[in-house]
């Protein structure tokens, strides 16, 4: 069927953060109509400063979109492709990792850095001169799904054949797209993650550097971590061109979260002190670091169970994607890349529909292809942090055992593939993940009796994942690394 035959769906968008402005972007290219919602100001969207990470999954999507000379251009790359573990009281090195044994330098040429600010600005370029339309300082008061319909706060009514919820961690749209009788569907954890992590990123700027240690860090490092039992702490250490270093706190147990709210950041002066943190007892180089530093931010994140359904398949006209569907804790690996598969799945999969009468059974195939996937991100991203808040016990014990363990093994250059896997198997398989290459497998087996009307309208149950045990051995070797031959090398 020619492109100019193919049904223009009207999808309805809320929110313009990253999930938004991607989805918008490759809706519209699969030649929809987009309309985004926004409460906020273009020009206000972006409050933090920092970076955003981005592995080799995401990488791979971002250069599909065009944006390879971009992400070339802005990449922060580290002074050394190593990782350092530092003891927080004393300063002494527990291990330094080089990521150039184990093939893991493929991984690591292909993970890249840039500022928060910039990544939304190009994904916000590309959505704009794709065609979307944007209604920005607009809230919804009210939606109808049946009809296809929101009511803005203004009285202007909306309607389109989609409705997409990318309106984050306090998603007013997930409510749509739950059963309600199933409290547990996207509940928190019970104890111990029922208590909230705290996020903190603190902006460490060269020029304010006056600790002689910390210079000495910045100077001879790639990335530093200082772990306790209750809170862990990394530094991606940036080139002196880029001018400045992060540091990112993850805390359980903390004192207090008083004016902190889940899903958007409170810009402070540094005082991780008053959650409970003394940074009178930190090390040396970790002292000089934030000492230094005049401006961070704060928000807490809340561990949940992964949500069963993204999609309301009664009516097949609403779903959640982004941090609606599966929110992660700010500043890991994945927090970012999953919304940029979500929108390059999404965008795929509608570009193939010739009838509108198909989208419940595209809709089906979304599933499909993200629950599996993100459920695992999710598990595994959360559990990195989660047990920063478990009290006094075996299960804390337990995991801080790993930890060591894995920290040990880190440089070992005979470790086995097993052993790999044990310890870093969730990180590989993550970033390896082809999310392009997992939707177009799916339209491969079932495309056609899509476009037959004859696909089941009931996706199949997630697997149930076990983060603890790890995932399926395999070995780095077995994989392909590389991007497409069509596209600039990674």
């Amino acid at each position: 069927m020619a492109a100019s035959e193919r049904p223009v769906l009207e999808v309805l968008i809320v929110g313009a953060g990253l999930a938004g402005l991607a989805a918008a972007f490759t809706l519209r290219r699969a030649g929809h109509n987009v309309t985004v919602i926004s409460a906020n100001d273009p020009q206000t969207r972006v409050r933090i400063e920092g970076t955003s990470r981005h592995p080799l999954n995401s990488v791979r999507i971002l250069r599909r979109w065009g944006l390879g000379e971009w992400l070339d251009k802005t990449r922060i790359p580290p002074v050394k492709p190593e990782m350092r573990f530092i003891d927080v009281k004393t300063g002494d090195s527990l291990n330094v990792r080089p990521l150039t044994i184990h093939n893991l330098d493929q991984l690591w040429e292909g993970y890249y850095e840039q500022k928060v600010c910039d990544l939304f600005q190009v994904i916000s370029d590309l959505a704009t001169s794709s065609g979307a339309n944007f209604h920005y300082k607009a809230r919804v008061s009210s939606v109808d799904i049946a009809a296809g319909q929101l009511t803005l706060d203004s009285g202007e009514t909306l309607k389109g054949d989609l409705i997409i919820g990318a309106d984050g961690v306090n998603s007013l749209l997930r409510s749509y797209v739950q059963d309600d009788n199933e409290s547990e569907k996207f509940e928190e954890q019970p104890s111990p993650e029922d208590s909230p992590v705290l996020v903190y990123v603190v902006v460490v700027r060269y020029d304010a550097l006056e600790s002689l240690e910390a210079k000495n860090l910045i100077q001879n490092c790639g990335i530093a971590f200082w772990n306790t039992d209750t809170f862990q702490i990394s530094c991606r250490i940036g080139p002196s061109e880029s001018g400045f270093a992060t540091l990112h706190f993850a805390a359980g147990n903390i004192h207090s979260v008083e004016g902190l709210r889940e899903g958007t950041w409170r810009e402070e002066r540094p005082q991780i002190d008053k959650y409970g943190i003394d940074s009178s007892s930190f090390e040396p180089q970790l002292k000089g670091l934030y000492s230094s530093a005049k401006t961070a931010y704060a928000t807490i994140y809340r561990p949940r169970r992964p949500p069963k359904s993204f999609v309301d398949l009664s009516s097949a006209r609403c779903m959640i994607l982004g941090d609606a569907a599966h929110p992660l804790p700010p500043c890991t690996s994945q927090c970012y890349a999953l919304s940029i598969e979500d929108a390059e799945v999404l965008g795929f999969l509608l570009s193939k529909i010739t009838s509108r009468s198909q989208l419940q059974q595209v809709l089906v195939a979304y599933e499909e292809c993200r629950l599996d996937r993100t459920h695992q991100a999710q598990q595994w991203e959360t559990q990195t942090i989660a047990h920063l808040s478990f009290p006094d016990g075996p299960e804390r014990a337990a995991i801080a055992a790993q930890v060591r363990e894995a920290i040990d093994n880190l440089a070992n250059p005979g470790l086995s593939s097993e052993g790999l896997d044990r310890l870093w198997g969730n990180e590989i398989a993550d970033f390896t993940y082809d999310a392009a290459e997992a939707a177009e497998g799916w339209w491969l087996q079932w495309g056609n009796l899509v476009l037959k009307g004859s696909a089941p309208l009931q996706p199949r149950p997630p697997v149930e994942v076990n983060i603890s045990r790890g995932r399926a051995a395999f070995s780095l070797a077995d994989r392909d690394l590389k991007a497409p031959t069509n596209l600039p090398p990674i």
